[in-house]
């Protein structure tokens, strides 16, 4: 059997005023995944999250989550200078450790 991997559907690295979101969404083998993953200026807003769809209860269900003290991605980035905080490279980290922590759940 041919080993699962995430497949992009749709990704989207947005500033705010205050904050830098990246949300992907992916495929896992059959399931749905989707990662939303926020640098803000402050601390405890900050946050990554990873939701698995359910067919059966036509929602997304949180399977893993960082708060932003846990977290490696930078705080502040939309404060960085030429809109440098607005790219996932800062985010990669935290999403490995989200796709290892999905993987754990999903295999």
């Amino acid at each position: 059997m041919a080993s699962k991997v995430f497949k992009v559907m749709d990704k989207q690295v947005t500033k705010g005023s205050q904050d830098v979101t990246l949300k992907i969404l992916t495929t896992y083998g059959t399931d749905k995944v989707r990662f939303h993953l926020k640098s803000d200026s402050y601390v405890v807003q900050s946050f990554a999250s990873a939701e698995v769809w359910s067919t059966a209860m036509m929602k997304w269900n949180e399977v893993a989550r960082l708060r932003g003290e846990e977290m490696a991605t930078p705080k502040g980035l939309c404060y960085l200078p030429s809109n440098g905080g607005v790219n996932e490279v800062h985010f990669k980290t935290d999403l490995d450790r989200l796709e290892k922590m999905v993987k754990a759940v999903l295999n």
